[in-house]
């Protein structure tokens, strides 16, 4: 919904999501994108964005107690900054956002479109962070599954992936029985280890210095998008017009078809 020069300029997003306001729902973190540093928030012109949305007739949710307690029946357009920063997992899973977003969408007449935004993998994939961004593939697992529950038999349920970022590869001959924690670290075998990436600051920056324990091939700042396919999955009706490999005009069209 935004237009900006630079997606990091949050400030001009949370603006503009109300500006021009067009959803039934906007669940998610960033609390502090809409309320002047006056008030604890980031926004230096002192806008109190959330009182601008409460004079457009919007129920706001500030924390998970206050989001559940909101009546489906009644049709409310819902904005839902639960967080100041980004949602920490232990606070609001992602599979329970898709819940409650499905929950609140589901009396709609003439149904919905719910666009999920699982950006904790990529949070941590810029970071050389490989825990991490295994546990937020395994969160978006459990999203995924929750949206299928809960939006039924008769929706469809398209699953692709925005970017590779980083270039994370399973690579030093890990044993056939490493898994978990033991993919994380050095190889007792080869000395080499499993997990390695292409970018990010895991790289050495200067030659000689010591490798990390999942070494990046070249140093940046923060891992960059690397040169891949991403995987499409759907369930559904209209999902076997997908290939398992798609680029985002495909998935549009497909989209589109069922609106």
């Amino acid at each position: 919904y935004a237009r900006n020069r630079d997606a990091r300029d949050l400030e001009s997003s949370a603006a503009q999501l109300l500006d021009g306001w067009k959803f039934d729902i906007a669940l998610g973190g960033g609390a502090g994108d809409f309320r002047g540093d006056m008030k604890g928030g980031r926004r230096k012109d002192q806008r109190d964005v959330d009182l601008d949305a409460q004079r457009q007739g919007l129920l706001l949710a500030r924390n998970p107690a206050e989001l559940d307690a909101l009546a489906a029946w009644r049709l409310p357009r819902v904005l839902a900054p639960l967080a100041d920063d980004a949602l920490p997992p232990a606070t609001l899973p992602l599979a329970e956002l898709t819940r409650r977003a499905i929950e609140l969408l589901q009396l709609r007449p003439g149904g919905y479109f719910l666009i999920i935004h699982a950006a904790r993998g990529e949070a941590a994939a810029r970071a050389n962070q490989s825990e991490k961004t295994l546990q937020a593939t395994l969160e978006l697992d459990r999203a995924v599954s929750v949206a299928r529950q809960y939006a039924g038999s008769n929706a469809l349920v398209v699953v692709a992936g925005l970017h590779d970022t980083g270039g994370l590869a399973l690579n030093g001959y890990p044993l056939r029985t490493d898994k978990g924690v033991a993919l994380l670290g050095i190889n007792v075998t080869s000395s080499l280890p499993s997990l390695t990436w292409a970018t990010g600051p895991n790289g050495l920056r200067q030659p000689g210095a010591p490798a990390a324990g999942e070494p990046a091939a070249v140093f940046s700042e923060s891992a960059v998008g690397t040169v891949g396919d991403v995987l499409v999955l759907a369930a559904g009706e209209g999902s076997d017009a997908l290939p398992p490999w798609a680029d985002a005009a495909q998935i549009f069209e497909l989209i589109r078809a069922q609106m």
